[in-house]
């Protein structure tokens, strides 16, 4: 399934760029040069070497790349689609999910902009959105964002990669799985068009045919304006959307011994709150800053990827607002 259905024919016919098969698919999935990640979730920061690329391709390693760029721009975005199975038991059905994929397919198109599908390991999707350069991670969320919202009769968005508008400094960001990882003799893990799986060089092919220019990726947007910064309060400490409990803390200051407790508490709420994992060490400075001692910072990015990756992936978002802190 692709938003313009793409025949053998025309991609037979789809001007083909100079380069082996590999080294088009390292610039089409092209994203940091200085961490990696593997189908176990490892992360190896240094250098991204062609032979994680050839090992990927083989079957041998799967190859995860971080998209968004120290200049906070990325060459592609995915929307992953979960369905139904015995480790989602609670997304949706795989037809509903189809449905909906579809549904998102044909409002792009009509707005002038390809993507396509990739039946993923688990048997839900990911949709994927290349472009011709590289264009700021936040519009390429939202694109995702507004799409999802005019289509999906409210179903909750699903995840969308980049997951991050910004990077903070010394950050690498969430990565994906790329598709592709040796033979998809099973159906996974490979993209299709009108069901019928493409081979990586036909891929390759449709996806050159499919990239997205700025002006494209702009007329796909409802709302082009980049999104506001967070903001403080007049005493630059105390974040103006803080919750009551937040705002009690700022007040009376907590008790010495949950310095550490109350930092995680505040990551996980933002979590809670969909806040992007690149936004969340900056939106918790201030708290921290106004206990007696201050969290460095590698704590306080722990205590956030605590929040946002534990629980195999889905994080935590249980803020603890019954306890005594």
């Amino acid at each position: 399934m692709t938003t313009a259905t793409l025949t053998t024919e025309s991609v037979r016919h789809t001007r083909r760029p100079p380069g082996s098969v590999q080294a088009r698919f390292r610039q089409r999935f092209l994203g940091r040069i200085d961490a990696r990640r593997t189908k176990a979730g490892s992360c190896f920061r240094g250098a991204v070497r062609d032979e994680h690329w050839a090992r990927h391709l083989r079957g041998t390693e799967t190859l995860g790349v971080h998209p968004v760029t120290d200049d906070n721009l990325t060459r592609w975005s995915a929307l992953e689609v979960s369905a139904r199975c015995d480790r989602h038991p609670g997304a949706m059905p795989t037809d509903r999910a189809a449905e909906l994929l579809w549904a998102v397919d044909e409002d792009l198109r009509e707005r002038g902009t390809t993507t396509l599908t990739e039946v993923s390991r688990l048997r839900g999707f990911h949709e994927w959105a290349f472009f011709s350069q590289p264009v700021e991670a936040w519009r390429a969320r939202r694109m995702w964002a507004q799409v999802w919202a005019r289509c999906a009769d409210g179903e909750k968005l699903p995840e969308v990669f980049p997951k991050q508008d910004r990077l903070a400094a010394g950050m690498v960001g969430n990565y994906l799985l790329l598709p592709f990882c040796g033979p998809c003799r099973d159906g996974r893990r490979a993209v299709t068009d009108g069901g019928r799986r493409l081979t990586v060089e036909e891929f390759l092919e449709a996806a050159d045919a499919a990239e997205i220019t700025p002006e494209a990726l702009t007329a796909a947007l409802e709302d082009p304006r980049e999104p506001k910064q967070h903001t403080t309060s007049g005493n630059g400490t105390q974040p103006r959307d803080a919750l009551p409990c937040l705002v009690r803390f700022f007040e009376t200051g907590p008790r010495a011994d949950k310095r550490n407790l109350l930092c995680s508490r505040a990551t996980c709420h933002m979590h809670r709150l969909r806040a992007t994992y690149e936004e969340t060490p900056e939106r918790a400075r201030p708290l921290n800053k106004a206990l007696a001692h201050l969290l460095p910072q590698y704590e306080l990015i722990a205590l956030v990827r605590s929040a946002f990756e534990r629980r195999g992936g889905e994080g935590y978002t249980a803020t603890g607002c019954e306890d005594e802190v």
